[in-house]
């Protein structure tokens, strides 16, 4: 199994303690089944296996996430999607999830824009927030992929099977780019910075602007606040999910679902920054 080439792939979306938990997942599964590449019969062989030595459902159905995760990186359709009855896949059970992501507020990031200092500070979290794309995302864009006249950005999403996905940016985020650009002027990349750069400046940005992140939630935080406000907005789930490039409406489904708009509403507020 490819385990490193995967979380090295994902690392960046995710906090490093959900890394290792994926890398426990898939190393015990591995073991199981000898270093070989799993198929369908192997992965329910496993959750048998699982099951008979007594493991909970909460434990299953995250370990069955883990192996999914790896197995949409392969570009293997394996498991079963939200509306597939397919005996031939795997099914997870459903999960329920005690508490909805924790967001910051739209006055929260206003109170990151306050305390931005440069053009590059405005753009990511202007984007971040305003897109829902990821910082590994972000940090993919080039110079080639921006159509300057049509407002149109070209994303390259997480995946190996990567996949190209054109954004459509607003007046306001287009011109904070162009602001930004004409600031840096970079050549190649968009955005040419590490991210353990990026992330020790937007460490230091949250602390000067009073606002905390939970533990393990930075950028991807960001990336929360964007789907639970198109939530809010009554957004189809096909729409959203599409718009953030998950791999399937069940991703967005299992995270996002079951949460009503009214629920959100006590955490987002129309972004004014987008408002005509």
């Amino acid at each position: 199994m490819q385990i490193d080439e995967y979380l090295n792939d994902i690392k960046e979306d995710f906090a490093p303690t959900s890394i290792e938990g994926y890398r426990k997942d898939l190393n015990q599964l591995s073991r199981f089944i000898d270093g070989a590449e799993p198929v369908t019969e192997d992965i329910k062989r496993y959750r048998r296996h699982l099951e008979e030595r007594g493991a909970g459902r909460s434990h299953i159905v995250r370990v069955l996430y883990s192996i999914k995760g790896y197995c949409d990186w392969q570009g293997w359709d394996i498991f079963c999607g939200i509306r597939d009855r397919s005996k031939d896949k795997v099914r997870i059970p459903p999960m329920e999830f005690r508490q909805p992501p924790r967001t910051r507020t739209v006055e929260e990031i206003q109170k990151l824009m306050a305390a931005s200092r440069s053009p590059l500070e405005v753009a990511i979290v202007m984007l971040l927030a305003s897109t829902g794309t990821r910082i590994g995302e972000l940090m993919g864009i080039e110079i080639k992929d921006v159509d300057w006249e049509q407002g149109t950005v070209v994303v390259t999403r997480k995946g190996k099977r990567r996949r190209k996905q054109v954004l459509s940016l607003s007046p306001t985020l287009m011109d904070i780019l162009k602001t930004y650009y004409e600031w840096r002027k970079p050549q190649g990349k968009l955005f040419p910075y590490s991210y353990q750069e990026l992330r020790t400046w937007f460490v230091a940005l949250a602390k000067r602007a009073g606002v905390t992140f939970p533990v393990g939630s930075l950028f991807h935080n960001l990336r929360h606040f964007n789907v639970l406000f198109q939530k809010r907005a009554r957004t189809p789930l096909e729409v959203i999910s599409m718009s953030v490039g998950h791999s399937s409406t069940h991703t967005t489904d299992r995270i996002y679902g079951a949460l009503e708009p009214e629920e959100i509403r006590q955490q987002l507020e129309p972004l004014p920054w987008e408002k005509e």
